[in-house]
């Protein structure tokens, strides 16, 4: 019971952060676009197939999509940088 309890309460604060998050990108679409715009090209050149389908999407889907294929782009780089080195995976832990 008591894992239980621990588990549903963080869901309910990442389900929180992510509403309030969600409320401070929609209260500034000027900077939501650009991150928007800048995950889309992120996607474009570094995984061109990724970046293919996400046009085929909805347009209300697009945004969780691209900037969801953008952090995998992203995280895959760290992990590529890192190429074993104990030094190196230090580092990923510190970035992520």
């Amino acid at each position: 019971a008591p894992k239980a309890r621990l588990t549903r309460s963080i869901k309910q604060g990442v389900f929180t952060s992510i509403r309030s998050q969600a409320r401070t990108i929609s209260s500034s679409t000027d900077t939501a676009k650009e991150d928007f715009k800048y995950c889309v090209e992120l996607v474009q050149k570094r995984d061109y197939d990724a970046y293919i389908c996400g046009l085929l999407l909805q347009d209300s889907a697009k945004p969780a999509y691209f900037s969801s294929r953008a952090l995998n782009v992203e995280v895959g780089s760290i992990l590529q940088d890192t190429s074993g080195d104990m030094d190196n995976a230090l580092g990923v832990q510190m970035r992520l």
